[in-house]
């Protein structure tokens, strides 16, 4: 698939997510905007956040939302997501999703449900499926996966995403520290890609 087909793939996903979903509020820091920005993470697509241009992580790929968006996804910054434009930290998550996507069935691993649940997730999308609740279960799974995987096994969808300001300083001090310094690395080190 080339570049301008995972975009539009991605793309897709957040169209579905403003559609059936509310939209999400964060800290509106970008001074330079006018509009409203979309409630899903602009590098994977999925609605993952908790709040918009917040500095919140996408527990999916990784990407921090400092309100990078559309407008300027080819600029690259020297901010939280290290020398990644949008364009091409979406492009390396797409890539790396579609080989989770991609395991074979008959493994158990981790990994193998987490690409299993995604394929089931970007089926919901693709049929525009309107039940909410259907669509809020398979991305909490995924989320718990994600953190099976990274060793955050007692932690839920609710306790992460959407009351974190609540988070005691040890908890926060974990989560901070499981953020990767590098995306790249983070991936490879979490899935054992190459």
């Amino acid at each position: 698939m080339n570049d301008e087909n995972k975009i539009a793939e991605i793309l897709k996903r957040r169209v579905y997510f403003d559609k059936h979903f509310p939209p999400i509020y964060g800290f509106n820091f970008r001074q330079d905007i006018s509009f409203v920005l979309s409630n899903s993470c602009p590098s994977c697509g999925y609605m993952t956040l908790s709040g918009r241009c917040c500095w919140d992580t996408c527990a999916f790929c990784f990407w921090e939302d400092d309100g990078q968006d559309n407008h300027d996804a080819q600029l690259f910054s020297a901010g939280p997501n290290d020398n990644y434009s949008l364009t091409s930290h979406r492009l390396e998550m797409y890539d790396w999703m579609a080989e989770l996507k991609n395991m074979q069935e008959s493994n158990d691993s981790i990994e193998t449900k987490i690409g299993s649940a995604l394929n089931e997730l970007d089926t919901f999308i693709n049929n525009n499926e309107a039940n909410r609740d259907l669509v809020t279960r398979k991305i909490e799974l995924l989320f718990n996966l994600f953190n099976k995987k990274r060793g955050f096994e007692n932690e839920n969808f609710t306790q992460w995403n959407f009351v974190n300001e609540k988070e005691s300083p040890e908890v926060k001090l974990a989560h901070d520290n499981a953020i990767p310094k590098t995306k790249r690395s983070w991936w490879q080190k979490l899935f054992s890609f190459k």
